[in-house]
């Protein structure tokens, strides 16, 4: 995945923390969307974002 551009619908969610970080992992730049805060603060507490 290293490089590619990667939407991930749903990936603030509990599966989709996991899909994120492993794409973020393999090399992918994330685009996340998210409806509220608190979907963004578990982003971020998972650890996915950088």
């Amino acid at each position: 995945m290293e490089g590619k551009h990667i939407l991930i619908t749903g990936g603030a969610g509990g599966l989709g923390t996991s899909v994120t970080q492993l794409a973020l992992d393999r090399g992918a730049n994330v685009v996340v969307p998210y409806r509220r805060e608190a979907e963004a603060t578990r982003l971020k507490n998972s650890g996915a974002l950088l």
